[in-house]
């Protein structure tokens, strides 16, 4: 379930709140609540969550964990560490810090068990990465799509994010607008001037 992370503190430790609403609330396509509500089309009415913050190195152990669940694969240790490429050592201590906010479910040298509360979290996780990268393709950028996105995704804040969204289902929506603006990128369609707003469509 996709979550509106709203940064807060109770005196102990950062939370971020969830918020998770029915699509019969959302009634314009630029609504936050309805970038939210894009995947959740099982989502019957509003629900309140509180979830742990997570440091960007503990949502990339989250998100592989959920893709390999969603893969309909046990979830082992080995598995997590060959797909993010770092040691052993370091997917124990982060599954032991994702077990202690109850994102998973962990015993050494037994398989990992996603929680509702992690499914939930991972799922947002990996919807935010698809979408970046939709949108870097989008915009025809010449970079390493992966890595980009993996650079984006921890720190836009939501209202970019929403926008970005909106952006990659508009193009969807409205092919012709996308072909244009890659023509522009082309040179196939005159810049317009600082005095000649409208030149671009001549």
């Amino acid at each position: 379930m996709s979550p509106v992370f709203l940064r807060l503190s109770d005196g102990t430790a950062p939370k971020a709140v969830l918020l998770l609403f029915s699509p019969s609330i959302c009634h314009r396509p630029c609504n936050i609540k309805h970038f939210f509500l894009y995947y959740l089309a099982d989502v019957s009415n509003i629900r309140w969550g509180v979830f742990d913050l997570l440091s960007p190195s503990l949502e990339d152990y989250l998100e592989e964990i959920y893709r390999i669940s969603a893969s309909g694969e046990v979830i082992r240790v080995t598995d997590v560490a060959a797909c993010l490429k770092v040691s052993l050592p370091s997917v124990t201590n982060a599954l032991k810090k994702l077990a202690e906010s109850n994102y998973i479910k962990y015993r050494p040298y037994k398989d990992i068990v996603l929680t509702d509360k992690g499914k939930e979290l991972g799922l947002f996780l990996v919807e935010r990465n698809r979408i970046i990268r939709d949108f870097l393709i989008l915009i025809g950028s010449a970079c390493d799509v992966a890595a980009e996105a993996e650079a984006m995704e921890h720190y836009l804040s939501l209202p970019t994010l929403t926008a970005i969204f909106n952006f990659v289902k508009y193009t969807g929506q409205y092919p012709g607008w996308l072909e244009e603006y890659k023509r522009f990128c082309r040179g196939e369609i005159k810049k317009a001037g600082p005095a000649d707003p409208g030149s671009a469509r001549d």
